[in-house]
């Protein structure tokens, strides 16, 4: 199933529409006109037009979850309940420069905001990934201050994204922090260069330690091919 929308014509005989299919189903779609639909200029009916048939594979990921902190949406599938059960990939996406963590769905954005419960279901088999908009603005090893991100790294009960300025040392976490997850879901955010900053939950419900403990940690400068398209936000 889904519905029809934006149906338009630019001379009154070709008309077009959009086709938007129901968000996690399989089931096939059909379109169909029937027959004394509409009239030409002489009053005359049109015939039943040929049932056009279309496949539909929308199906959501349930192992994905997203919280997009830039276009203000997140997953909306299993009643937006983490499932001891399952194994997931959480990607949490921030802006790459500005403080900015938003919850409200921005023009021609897909999809709704709502915080997620159940992290106390959240473990040892399961992966935050940071994720910035649009791609990394700058990466800057170390010395200078610079306004991109040069490192990434868990440490205590969050995981931290660090620029690339007041390292005290080599190999030491003393860096200013600019982004972080922490276990107990909340999304940090400073502005590099800056002491502005801002924070959201985005799930309810601390998770273990193991969460992040012995992890590696992973950054990603877009989301990978298919995430968003898997969650029904595109």
């Amino acid at each position: 199933g889904g519905a029809l929308s934006a149906l338009a014509t630019t001379d009154n005989m070709v008309y077009t529409a959009t086709f938007t299919p129901t968000v996690n189903s399989t089931a096939a779609a059909t379109i169909d006109v029937a027959a004394g639909t509409f009239t030409n200029a002489a009053t005359n009916p049109n015939p039943a037009a040929t049932q056009l048939g279309m496949t539909v594979n929308t199906s959501v990921s349930v192992n994905v979850v997203v919280f997009d902190l830039v276009d203000g949406v997140s997953s909306s599938h299993s009643g937006r309940t983490f499932d001891a059960a399952l194994s997931y990939d959480i990607y949490v996406v921030v802006d790459p420069v500005w403080s900015w963590l938003n919850t409200s769905p921005v023009a021609l954005s897909v999809g709704t905001w709502g915080m997620w419960t159940g992290g106390t279901n959240l473990g040892a088999d399961d992966n935050v990934h940071v994720t910035v908009k649009g791609g990394l603005v700058n990466s800057v090893v170390g010395g200078t201050r610079g306004g991109g991100v040069s490192r990434v790294g868990w440490y205590g009960t969050a995981m931290n994204i660090f620029s690339g300025f007041s390292r005290s040392a080599p190999g030491t976490p003393s860096m200013s922090s600019i982004a972080g997850v922490a276990r107990t879901g909340t999304v940090f955010r400073q502005s590099a260069g800056s002491s502005s900053s801002s924070n959201v939950t985005v799930w309810n419900g601390s998770a273990p330690r193991s969460l992040f403990a012995g992890k590696s940690a992973t950054f990603f400068t877009n989301l990978p091919a298919g995430i968003l398209t898997s969650q029904g936000l595109v």
